[in-house]
């Protein structure tokens, strides 16, 4: 077992003893835990973070991407801004929301 999922491992306990389910996301940092071990990483790189959204999310996890999407537009039409340096997930990820 790698370094990265003992350490998601100990995450996801940590943050489930405190009352979060963290289903959905518990799936999802697994999901990309495999991804790193899958190109033999021993830590997580912006690169490899963004290689595995590019790649990986619009295939396996459709649905994922349509809540972001949904979230992204829901924050344009409520103007919901956290000050001039922050950008939104959407210019972040170059929505097109």
């Amino acid at each position: 077992m790698s370094t990265l999922r003992v350490a998601v491992q100990d995450y996801l306990e940590m943050r489930r003893s405190l009352g979060f389910k963290l289903h959905d996301a518990g799936i999802g940092l697994m999901k990309f835990i495999s991804f790193l071990e899958r190109q033999n990483a021993s830590h997580i790189t912006l690169a490899l973070a963004l290689q595995w959204t590019q790649e990986v999310l619009p295939y396996n996890l459709g649905t994922d991407r349509t809540r972001r999407q949904q979230d992204c537009s829901q924050r344009s039409r409520s103007g919901q801004n956290y000050g001039p340096r922050t950008k939104s997930v959407c210019q972040t990820a170059n929505h097109k929301c």
